[in-house]
């Protein structure tokens, strides 16, 4: 998994031409430029989730191999991106509500 906060980089489009598919680059440069940065995060934490979970450098060019993998974009809080990465296809994730201390919240029950 990653997470990351979304903010201005200076250094986005030289980020993405060095990490990012060139499918990826060409959505993330055809974005609008008010979601233009939002974009870019949400292609990065995808890239960073697969190479974390493969445990390879962070500072690796090479674009990570996205087949045989899922890839789930996480609803984190207004101005951050996350992506889950599972090895394998045909997964789901199920929000099973919100983390709290005590009694839980969710709405699902095991069994």
């Amino acid at each position: 998994m990653d997470l990351e906060a979304i903010r201005e980089m200076p250094d986005a489009e030289e980020i993405a031409h060095r990490c990012f598919s060139p499918v990826e680059i060409e959505r993330w440069m055809a974005a609008p430029h008010a979601v233009r940065t939002a974009a870019f995060f949400a292609s990065w934490t995808r890239h960073e989730s697969v190479i974390k979970a493969l445990g390879l450098s962070l500072s690796q060019p090479a674009t990570p191999p996205v087949e045989g993998w899922s890839l789930f974009d996480v609803m984190p809080p207004a101005g951050y991106a996350a992506t889950v990465a599972i090895r394998g296809e045909g997964w789901q994730v199920r929000a099973m509500g919100q983390c709290s201390r005590g009694r839980s919240v969710s709405q699902d029950r095991i069994g």
